[in-house]
Parts: C-alpha cells; sequence; structure tokens
C-alpha cells in the first residue's frame, strides 16, 4: 500500500494527471504565459520534463529491484491513515481543483 501511494506522490510532483500537482503546474504556466514570460515557461516545462524522469525512476525503482532487506510494514492504523488522507486530496484537488 505505502509503495503505491508514494507512486502517486512522486506522479503528483511530475505534474501528472489527474493529480493536483498537475493543476499546479498548468496555473503557474497559465499564469506565466499571460504575463508574457514564455523564456520563463520554457525553462519551466524543460524542468518538469527532467524531474518527471527523476521521480518516474524511482517509481521503476521501487517496484522493478527486489527489497533489499526483509523487513515487515507497520499494520498499525495510524500510519495507513496518515498517508491515505493526503493521498486523498491529492486526487481530490485534482479532480476537482476549484
Amino acid at each position: 500500500m505505502a509503495a503505491g501511494l508514494l507512486t502517486l506522490f512522486l506522479l503528483s510532483l511530475a505534474g501528472i494527471p489527474p493529480t493536483a500537482g498537475f493543476v499546479a503546474k498548468v496555473a503557474v504556466f497559465r499564469a506565466a504565459t499571460e504575463a508574457g514570460y514564455w523564456f520563463l515557461v520554457l525553462i519551466g516545462v524543460l524542468a518538469s520534463v527532467v524531474a518527471a524522469y527523476v521521480y518516474l525512476r524511482v517509481v521503476v525503482l521501487m517496484f522493478m529491484r527486489e527489497p533489499e532487506e526483509d523487513t515487515r510494514p507497520d499494520e498499525s492504523w495510524l500510519p495507513r491513515v496518515a498517508l491515505a488522507v493526503p493521498a486523498a486530496l491529492v486526487l481530490l484537488f485534482g479532480v476537482f481543483p476549484g
């Protein structure tokens, strides 16, 4: 469960729809475009592509490699709630940004 939620958070940081990170990047790029800062928008888009590569590389390594240690995750309810609530909000703000 934790790996899937970490994947959601990384996809949000990369700006992949339907997450809140996508909505935020679109809003920032739109404001910069309307203000006439095309050069900064170009730099921001290129930086977003590089960042997406880095974040997706982490996701690939997380799922394609065997764990180095044999550890058991915490099975109590508190860590699950602490991850599930922000994950739900990331998706909610991505689908309903207003």
